[in-house]
């Protein structure tokens, strides 16, 4: 079975959470390439990242790649991901790639 993802550059930075997971499941996609940076989605007390992988997870949404920040902070930002999903960080069919552009 194919899987397709979409990046999110498209919803622009100031994207709701919700709204733009709930338009790539009405879409029929299966996965994100993140534009956003998550630390915009903290909310009462919850981290961005905790919000987008409770999101995900409710959508079956898998997050495929995080474009956002620096390389020195995609690093980061997949770890914790990878830790709050739960996934084995070497798991490569699990774990977000870490967009690089240089």
């Amino acid at each position: 079975m194919s899987r397709f993802a979409v990046q999110t550059i498209a919803w622009g930075p100031d994207a709701e959470l919700e709204t733009m997971i709930g338009e790539v499941k009405a879409a029929g996609y299966e996965g994100i390439e993140l534009f956003q940076h998550p630390d915009r989605w903290n909310e009462n007390g919850q981290s961005g990242l905790e919000r987008l992988v409770e999101c995900c997870h409710k959508e079956n949404i898998h997050v495929v790649g995080i474009s956002a920040d620096s390389f020195e902070k995609r690093c980061d930002l997949v770890r914790e991901y990878c830790l709050l999903a739960k996934i084995n960080i070497t798991d490569r069919q699990q774990a977000p790639y870490v967009y690089c552009d240089e």
